[in-house]
């Protein structure tokens, strides 16, 4: 079982989501990569290397709630809690540890994760979308593309946070290498990550066809002493 939710919208500005599901669907997402259709531009390897079971990313799903705020069409909010450890402690593959997705776990320590979403230039490409066949919002939206602002694109900024036990990667329990001595690491009480998301169309065609040209981009920052990558900061 992978997904397993309620969503239910409050007013017209709210939108709630509960049950089991994964932070990948919705958090750190590029649209623009979502057009290949390998796991490259996925859930980062920095998350999933760094959450225990790989945090709440395909095929471990988890227990959680979303909350989404958009006041306008371009500004959204949305925050979410989930399950820290999808498929629990252990070690070896998660899948292994929970092979049909009803773990359903809800006691270990939890995963934060909020985001916030700018969107910018939507108005034209929306229009193309939604009305191809219609020759009166098709030209309207080709002369709106006289202006490289007009180009659609996307800005996401966010940030994670996990309540559990991380061990260190350098030092153990009496501040020696680990490398040398062989020791227990050290923990440290929580791990964060923060990110950017920049999604960029940069030339479309100006037949009114499909044909465009789209970029994106996306960086992270963890703590280097608690992250198993060498590298801190990474861009995609």
């Amino acid at each position: 079982m992978f997904n397993l939710w309620v969503e239910q919208k409050i007013g017209s500005l709210i939108n709630l989501r509960v049950g089991q599901f994964t932070a990948a669907q919705e958090f750190l997402v590029s649209q623009n990569a979502n057009l290949f259709v390998n796991a490259t531009f996925g859930w980062p390897a920095s998350t999933a290397q760094n959450l225990p079971s790989g945090g709440p990313a395909y095929p471990e799903a988890t227990p959680g709630a979303r909350i989404q705020f958009s006041p306008t069409k371009e500004l959204a909010f949305k925050a979410a809690i989930f399950n820290g450890d999808p498929a629990g402690p252990g070690i070896g593959n998660p899948v292994q540890r929970d092979p049909f997705g009803v773990a359903l776990r809800v006691n270990d320590p939890p995963l934060f994760i909020a985001e916030l979403t700018y969107l910018y230039g939507q108005e034209h490409a929306n229009g193309m979308r939604e009305n191809p066949n219609q020759e009166g919002s098709r030209r309207a939206a080709l002369r709106g593309q006289s202006s490289a602002t007009d180009l659609p694109g996307a800005i996401k900024i966010g940030a994670m946070i996990h309540t559990g036990l991380f061990a260190d990667q350098r030092f153990d329990t009496q501040s020696s290498l680990l490398a040398v001595s062989g020791g227990l690491p050290l923990q440290h009480r929580g791990n964060y990550a923060v990110y950017g998301v920049v999604d960029q169309m940069l030339w479309r065609s100006a037949s009114g066809s499909d044909q465009s040209l789209s970029v994106f981009c996306e960086g992270r920052g963890l703590p280097a002493h608690r992250t198993s990558l060498i590298s801190i900061w990474m861009a995609e």
